[in-house]
């Protein structure tokens, strides 16, 4: 088991340990720079690591580092939806220079719906939000959340905003944002006395707002330090929160393009450093000895600074370690289906097909509804649903009138009802040009749903038994997708056979073995901090 370390007092401790080889305390902390209500592979990806984890006895934090009003909100959405764990702490950086709680549902108690302090002078509309009008040019709106709560407050004058109060979910002032010609000038947080705590100030040109200075208050109200960005307040808040001497904090990097490099910069001796790969570590597909993705390039450049490094199938550790000699600081680790499977009860609709994932460029979208055209023409009441978000809307919108699918393809809003999804459909279809493991993959077989793939590194190989729980096809080779998929809808008999064989899988990946893994590359990545302590 790996025992509660509190961020408490953290200070009162020192941050160096560097005579010791163990630590009476070790916290798991999983760094991401914000969440929010709509969550891709590799934000789920980390939830389930996180809940697996914390289920098995470890300590485990999720850390973001973004400013979010909505904090709470976030957190008990994911609650609700059985997406995070109670057992896992939720923590934000501004929220802990702020001495902000990020409160769930029930401690909150039942919100009590805002009304304004003036009873004249406003309007209210029909989302509840309320308009107050001072003559022509002056006016202010404050605007409340579905739940009724004070959300935020814009103040206009000479019918500009120039500033905007932002609350959290308890109602108390969490944030003053100064705007001019529609851009923010500075940002005040402060915590939940009204206690001002940081200032954020921006430089302002005609086309954006960068970031200039932070400007950190003590409790007193003077001022402690200034920062240069928020890469530096995520470093100050390390110092100020995870720095007890007798704890080893492990922090798992899953945005590495975001946090590599300033970690990198800041390593102490009780931080162990764990990188993941969440994709391709190259960028040309076909050529695994291309130029390294840009996105895990500090990570190749500064091997020495990780304690571990996490691929999601062996065949790409193995590459990875051909190519940039690891000895013992790489682990396999696949992703996990760790949840009860809910029966719908739903009845699959004949001849029906399903994409589920970001609508992103490296999973061709438009070259999939492009390929269901030839389904189409084939079986005419066939059908695609699209579920997701992303840049690549516009796109896939204009595929769908270029080849006269409106009828048969759905672009449908994101949704965590996955299950649901999975188990009303014939067939998954996946064409993405390069993935670190591919979860929506794992995701359908679990719920008996067959996945029609092209053969891309990394991950359909892995779970794809051709012509057993699904097809894996030669990459760019549209026209043999297209005919899988049409053979596949037309045996009805055979595809339900491949929806049966699909089922089973989920049990090769059990929370336990998950939770073994993990366990292993913690003993081993302390083995390894051991012997080089003796070797000095």
């Amino acid at each position: 088991m790996m025992m509660y370390s509190t961020i408490d007092n953290a200070e009162q401790t020192g941050d160096n340990m560097s005579d010791r080889n163990a630590y009476e305390k070790k916290e798991i902390i999983m760094l991401y720079p914000r969440l929010g209500l709509k969550k891709n592979g590799l934000v789920m990806a980390m939830l389930k690591r996180a809940n697996i984890l914390a289920q098995h006895d470890y300590n485990v934090t999720i850390l973001t580092v973004e400013y979010d009003a909505e904090l709470s909100h976030v957190y008990n959405n994911m609650i609700e939806n059985g997406v995070l764990s109670k057992q896992v702490r939720f923590q934000n950086v501004y929220a802990l220079l702020q001495n902000s709680q990020i409160s769930d549902a029930n401690s909150c108690g039942d919100v009590q719906p805002y009304t304004p302090v003036a009873s004249d002078g406003y309007v209210q509309d029909t989302n509840n939000n309320f308009i107050f009008k001072k003559g022509k040019l002056e006016k202010r709106y404050e605007m409340t959340r579905e739940d009724g709560s004070l959300a935020w407050i814009n103040y206009f004058n000479d019918n500009k905003i120039i500033m905007r109060a932002k609350y959290d979910a308890s109602q108390t002032l969490s944030c003053i944002q100064n705007i001019s010609d529609g851009k923010i000038t500075s940002i005040s947080f402060y915590d939940s006395e009204g206690k001002l705590k940081l200032i954020n100030n921006y430089k302002v040109d005609e086309k954006s707002s960068e970031l200039q200075s932070i400007i950190l208050f003590n409790q007193q109200g003077f001022i402690e330090t200034t920062l240069a960005t928020e890469k530096e307040l995520f470093l100050h808040a390390l110092d100020t929160f995870y720095s007890r001497a007798d704890t080893l904090y492990y922090f798992i990097i899953d945005r590495a393009i975001y946090f590599s490099e300033a970690l990198f910069a800041h390593k102490k001796e009780n931080y162990a450093y764990i990188g993941t790969i969440h994709a391709a570590h190259y960028v040309n597909p076909a050529d695994s000895n291309s130029r390294v993705n840009s996105h895990y390039k500090h990570y190749f450049d500064n091997t020495q600074q990780l304690d571990a490094l996490v691929f999601l199938t062996k065949k790409q550790r193995q590459e990875a370690e051909d190519r940039f000699k690891f000895n013992s600081a790489s682990f396999e680790i696949p992703h996990v289906y760790d949840k009860k499977i809910p029966k719908y009860h739903a009845e699959r609709k004949p001849f029906s097909c399903i994409s589920v994932g970001r609508f992103d460029p490296v999973k061709r979208l438009p070259e999939l509804i492009k390929i269901f055209s030839r389904v189409v023409q084939a079986i005419p009441e066939a059908t695609l649903k699209l579920y997701g978000y992303g840049s690549e809307l516009p796109k896939m919108q204009a595929a769908i009138e270029q080849y006269d699918l409106s009828r048969n393809v759905e672009i449908c809003e994101y949704t965590e009802s996955v299950d649901l999804v999975y188990q009303s459909a014939d067939l998954m279809l996946f064409t993405s040009r390069s993935e670190g493991y591919g979860l929506v993959i794992m995701e359908a077989l679990a719920n008996q749903c067959p996945v029609v793939s092209y053969d891309i590194n990394y991950g359909p190989l892995e779970m794809i038994v051709d012509g057993v729980n699904g097809f894996l096809i030669e990459d760019k080779q549209d026209e043999k997708f297209a005919q899988s998929v049409i053979s596949a809808l037309k045996d009805r008999k055979g595809l339900k056979a491949m929806q049966k064989s699909a089922g089973k899988l989920a049990k090769n990946y059990t929370a336990s073995d998950f939770s073994q893994r993990w366990g292993e590359l913690f003993m081993q990545v302390e083995i390894n901090r051991n012997n080089k302590h003796s070797a000095v």
